[in-house]
């Protein structure tokens, strides 16, 4: 209730402030779990939330407010089958929660609107709105009214809906081997050993998809560098990419470091790759994270890639920072941390990267742009830009891409949410000379 409380304040990575309070409170790992799903749970399923709180109380608007309305929403999240909590335990909990924080005089309110709530979550599709208003759409599946609108407008309603469907649902965990130390056979013995079942992901043989009960902590093919958790939808993009050993490859964007250590391992000459992160920190835990992989011979530059005026590469990645939507059904509090005001922000800064970039490339390079985000100011509209101000660029598709289903008809990929991928643009242009 507290991390909750806290991001409505200010929101904000939910890793961060999960940090922030955890590392003061001496918990368990299994609370420590329980708390994030929790937290999780009640931001992913927030505009839900609030309307069951709404709809089952008789109490002022002003009794919603603050500390209360965040106290009910840990415990309506309860109540959902998502969140696996017996009810009577979630009630009583949650009455036991109110008063410890808002004294006794409140009690009464939370326990009547828990059971309310508790007697209509057995038919949710006929507890929540089914019309097509932007609010009510925005209560079914979880999402900002601008998002809604921003949505329909650029994909249409069908399409959209789709989309935002994944999107309000929680996507799989995958994971991708690590070429560099072990092959994907040898991948799935360790997790065996580790007592961890996985399996191979479909139409996608680089990658294991993990059971959503992990910890990751104690799963040690990730500890020991034999894999690292990426989306399938990263490795989309790589393929495109297309890297050959004897390139010279620049990922432009790179923090973390996945799609990096995706290249590495494919190209398996890792000091011919340079990594530029503009952020100390998180080049930092790229470091650390390619220490762990047995890859450090790749090159880290600490600069804004914009400012790079040396260098000539065979293949460049853009991996522009975005919005992040595509990420929502893993990253729930992008939905409220970003607004319609910060695409066109965006979308300069990613403009701004790939003209500064075209110039790196030699003759013949190819540079591959992606973004993990729907909007089309951040997609359609900035390749078309590029294109347009670009001329000797034009658009091409490796013929060993494996994954012509995501190409559409002006050349441009798109890995539609679908609860295993993320959602994903990319395109990729060719320097003709």
């Amino acid at each position: 209730m507290k991390i909750l409380h806290d991001f409505e304040k200010k929101p904000r990575p939910l890793p961060d402030l999960l940090d922030k309070h955890l590392s003061v409170q001496k918990l368990s790992d299994r609370d420590r779990a329980f708390v994030s799903h929790l937290v999780y749970g009640a931001i992913r399923n927030l505009e839900r939330l609030d309307y069951l709180i709404e709809n089952y109380s008789k109490a002022s608007s002003t009794k919603k407010r603050g500390l209360l309305r965040n106290v009910m929403r840990t415990g309506v999240f309860q109540l959902l089958p998502d969140s696996k909590v017996p009810v009577s335990a979630a009630i009583n909990e949650t009455v036991k929660l109110t008063r410890a924080m808002l004294g006794e005089g409140l009690t009464g309110y939370s326990n009547a609107v828990m059971r309310a709530v508790a007697e209509s979550t057995q038919d949710l599709d006929a507890v929540f709105p089914s019309g097509n208003s932007l609010d009510e759409i925005a209560i079914r599946y979880c999402l900002p009214a601008w998002l809604v609108e921003m949505m329909m407008e650029d994909y249409g309603a069908d399409t959209a809906e789709r989309f935002m469907k994944a999107l309000s649902t929680r996507c799989v965990t995958t994971a991708r081997v690590n070429a560099i130390k072990t092959s994907i056979d040898q991948l799935l013995v360790g997790a065996k050993k580790n007592g961890t079942t996985v399996k191979v992901v479909d139409d996608h043989p680089e990658y294991i998809q993990l059971p959503d009960s992990i910890d990751l902590t104690a799963f040690k093919p990730l500890q020991e560098g034999h894999c690292f958790v990426q989306n399938t939808a990263s490795g989309v993009v790589v393929d495109l990419l297309s890297p050959e050993p004897g390139q010279q490859i620049l990922d432009a964007c790179a923090a973390p470091g996945g799609k990096t250590a995706a290249i590495a391992g494919i190209t398996g000459k890792p000091e011919r790759i340079s990594a530029v992160e503009v952020d100390a920190a998180r080049a930092d835990t790229m470091g650390r994270n390619f220490e762990r992989l047995g890859i450090s011979s790749i090159s880290i530059v600490m600069e804004d890639a914009r400012n790079l005026a040396e260098g000539q590469y065979d293949l460049i990645l853009v991996d522009a920072p975005c919005s992040g939507l595509g990420t929502i059904s893993k990253h729930p509090e992008i939905k409220y941390i970003q607004g319609s005001e910060n695409i066109d922000k965006l979308a300069k800064i990613q403009f701004e990267l790939l003209t500064t970039l075209a110039n790196r490339l030699k003759p013949h390079g190819k540079l591959v742009y992606s973004v993990c985000t729907l909007s089309t100011a951040e997609t359609t509209s900035v390749m078309r830009e590029f294109l347009r101000s670009h001329r000797n660029f034009s658009l091409d598709v490796p013929a060993a891409f494996r994954y012509h289903l995501f190409v559409r008809d002006d050349k441009a990929v798109l890995v539609p949410p679908d609860g295993l991928h993320e959602g994903m643009f990319a395109f990729r242009a060719c320097r003709n000379k």
